[in-house]
């Protein structure tokens, strides 16, 4: 099933359809985005911030939208938002797309921190980007936020993962 996840109605259609096919919906993986880089951040046009945004953050609310309350019909389930490394730094020459990512890692904290006590888990992956020694840019297996676990409920400023 194709899903805009910058549309409001294709993702509700989206959840429906995976709650009517299989009863519930266990987990979900929100992993949409598109790149937007070579633009500094006052050359960057209006409506490419707006496209980044909302595919990158704007999708990933949508999906937590609808999926979280089907989940908690149901007693719990896990969601895991695919952020990037440019949700833990800066990459040059992508504003938008920074401060999406950025966006989805501090969403996925509310999440997991607001529902975590309906037993519904919210964890980010986000890489880490790693400076090589002749100054390129190159990418390594992701690691965790500090603190890292996934979290369940609590404190407001407990971690969400981030692998």
């Amino acid at each position: 099933m194709a899903v805009d996840i910058g549309d409001e109605l294709s993702v509700q259609r989206a959840v429906t359809h995976v709650v009517a096919t299989f009863g519930r919906l266990y987990f979900a993986v929100n992993k949409a985005g598109i790149p937007s880089t070579g633009h500094i951040l006052s050359e960057i046009l209006v409506h490419e911030w707006e496209r980044v945004l909302r595919v990158n953050l704007t999708g990933t609310w949508l999906c937590l939208k609808y999926q979280v309350p089907v989940m908690k019909q149901h007693g719990g389930g896990a969601i895991v938002n695919v952020g990037s490394s440019g949700g833990l730094y800066a990459i040059p020459g992508a504003p938008a797309y920074v401060a999406g990512k950025h966006g989805v890692v501090g969403l996925s904290k509310v999440a997991a921190v607001d529902y975590g006590p309906d037993n519904i888990s919210v964890a980010v992956l986000a890489g880490r980007l790693l400076h090589h020694r002749h100054g390129a840019v190159r990418r390594r297996r992701p690691t965790g936020l500090r603190g890292g676990g996934t979290y369940r409920g609590g404190e407001a400023d407990a971690p969400t993962t981030a692998l």
